[in-house]
């Protein structure tokens, strides 16, 4: 809102009136933010920001700027977390990254058909479900709970703490599995470490390159397995 003002002075019998101004009352739009994860506007602390071509909004609350960075207006974008999420965190559609560096996910993270999300660094907490028609690639995070792929699944160096599923297409490379890993659709493992059991399921295929396989591969009727490298600590 913008209005005209003029300011009145009175002193000892006189009166003054200064020439008229115009005050304009506009919310920040948070252009930016500083080292301590504060608009450089208004200096209100920001929760997220979503970058995109060269342009930067912020949002005091995640929720916000989970909603806009799902629009198409912003397809392609960055959504940087400034701050900690205490939620879940569901993807309906959209395609964009999500960049979780120094910050952890207390929740789980659902990745919707039609939806294409890539995420960045950081540690989520909750269990993780990519369904069919979603596409979720990650690299360099943490994921505590379990990863059920019904979708597509692309994982780049990450630690995988528990069970992994994969029901269509999961590529893991240079990941640590730390829980058993389940294939029913096409599945590939570069130089990844598996600790618990693999289980090749009817229908399934699993293409194993390098890596370390600390327990038992189980290969059910109609599975398939094909190993170029790999060490294998025990029975195939």
């Amino acid at each position: 809102s913008s209005e005209q003002y003029r300011v009145k002075i009175e002193f000892d019998g006189y009166v003054s009136y200064s020439g008229t101004f115009r005050i304009t009352v506009a919310e920040c739009d948070h252009p930016g933010y500083d080292e301590n994860n504060k608009c450089t506007r208004c200096e209100c602390n920001l929760a997220a920001a979503i970058v995109k071509d060269g342009k930067t909004t912020g949002f005091v609350n995640f929720a916000e700027a989970l909603a806009a960075a799902q629009t198409d207006e912003n397809k392609g974008c960055t959504l940087k977390l400034l701050a900690d999420v205490s939620e879940n965190v569901v993807a309906k559609s959209g395609s964009f990254t999500l960049d979780t560096a120094s910050t952890l996910i207390y929740g789980k993270l659902n990745v919707a058909k039609g939806a294409d999300i890539t995420v960045s660094g950081g540690r989520i907490t909750g269990n993780v479900i990519c369904a069919k028609g979603g596409k979720l690639t990650a690299s360099n995070t943490y994921f505590e709970g379990t990863i059920n792929c019904v979708g597509e699944g692309n994982f780049t160096n990450c630690y995988l703490a528990g069970a992994v599923t994969g029901k269509s297409s999961l590529k893991l490379n240079s990941c640590e599995i730390h829980g058993t890993l389940s294939v029913s659709g096409s599945a590939e493992a570069e130089k990844c470490t598996v600790s618990e059991t693999v289980t090749v399921n009817n229908g399934g295929s699993f293409k194993s390159t390098g890596g370390t396989y600390k327990n038992t591969v189980n290969v059910k009727s109609g599975g398939t397995l094909e190993i170029i490298s790999g060490t294998f600590d025990k029975k195939l």
